[in-house]
């Protein structure tokens, strides 16, 4: 067993995983054409909406119970965004003691801390 999930189960705290994504309205490209030697181009007529979501899925340590918590905006996230997500999260849980970061919050959060 891994230490993180044995330092879990002695402590009895949850192990969270957290990531995220993007979904459009956009249709996917199946095929397309183009006269010889020209590369083809696939213009789409509408303004096609995004939406992003970041969710974190936690397990306590004992595997009884999970907890899911999700987030949604339209576009994207980026590092500002990811962390308000962290905040938003801890704030919810009350908790934060040791994790296992993305060099990307890593870094942000070494000169910004929550």
């Amino acid at each position: 067993m891994a230490d993180s999930k044995k330092n879990a189960r002695r402590r009895k705290a949850w192990i969270f995983f957290q990531d995220e994504s993007g979904v459009s309205q956009r249709p996917p490209v199946r095929r397309t054409w183009a006269p010889k030697g020209e590369t083809p181009i696939w213009i789409h007529a509408f303004n096609w909406k995004k939406m992003s979501i970041c969710a974190a899925l936690g397990y306590r340590w004992d595997g009884q119970r999970s907890k899911l918590y999700f987030q949604t905006r339209e576009g994207s996230y980026n590092t500002p965004s990811l962390v308000q997500f962290l905040k938003d999260l801890k704030r919810e849980l009350r908790i934060w003691r040791h994790s296992t970061i993305g060099s990307w919050s890593r870094d942000y959060l070494a000169t910004r801390p929550i």
